[in-house]
């Protein structure tokens, strides 16, 4: 099987809106892994901000079947120490992914 690395952020869904009622202190995830070409995934992430000390921060999430993302995507990893202790935002983060070349599924396109 085939995979890409891509990635969607939620604020960029059709279905955000719907989301943010249940659960208005969510302001953004962005998901990113390897993507099947032909629908599902070997394993993806989430960069998601969470209420912080007055702010929101990015946090990392994983689950332990996407270990191996840390040599499959090791690129990402190495600049992403580049943006160590900084409040960027989820667009920020999406266009730092395009950068280094994943794919943007995302139902709408960044501003």
């Amino acid at each position: 099987m085939k995979f890409k690395k891509a990635f969607t952020q939620l604020s960029r869904q059709n279905y955000y809106e719907a989301l943010k009622k249940d659960n208005p202190n969510r302001i953004d995830d962005v998901y990113f892994g390897n993507y099947a070409e032909d629908g599902g995934c070997e394993f993806e992430l989430t960069m998601a901000w969470i209420p912080l000390q007055n702010k929101y921060a990015p946090r990392l999430e994983i689950f332990n079947d996407a270990f191996k993302c840390f040599t499959d995507h090791k690129e990402l990893f190495e600049k992403l120490i580049t943006l160590n202790d900084t409040d960027f935002t989820a667009d920020e983060f999406s266009r730092f992914l395009i950068d280094l070349g994943y794919e943007d599924m995302s139902h709408k396109k960044l501003p």
